[in-house]
């Protein structure tokens, strides 16, 4: 956001948000998830979860990535036969899956923008 930004407030997606001080870059922070709030003068995040891309660790995130992604068509499948009280049980680890998926991804994509 630059100065002078019009007030807006907004959730975030999984991600890195960089810092300047004037045209540099200071700092770099992947965030899970949170809020932004922007005015004219800042932009302040509340991050549900946030790390230094030096703590991530590239082979941890994929390992964890495939373990997700290969649970999801069982998943689903189990998903689809199931009935009233399992299948909310299973809609609700579903979704909770897709959201670890997003969030690994977004670790990966962020270690690849920074060069880590």
């Amino acid at each position: 956001m630059l100065p002078g930004h019009a007030p807006l407030i907004s959730t975030i997606r999984p991600g890195m948000i960089e810092i300047y001080e004037g045209q540099t870059v200071t700092r770099r922070i992947f965030v899970a998830s949170g809020v932004a709030e922007v005015t004219p003068e800042r932009c302040t995040v509340l991050a549900d979860d946030a790390a230094s891309p030096d703590t991530l660790d590239r082979a941890a995130i994929a390992s964890d990535l495939r373990a997700v992604e290969g649970n999801l068509p069982s998943l689903r499948e189990q998903l689809a036969r199931a009935a009233d009280a399992d299948r909310e049980r299973l809609l609700i680890e579903l979704h909770r899956l897709e959201r670890e998926q997003a969030v690994l991804q977004a670790k990966l994509d962020a270690l690849g923008q920074t060069g880590h």
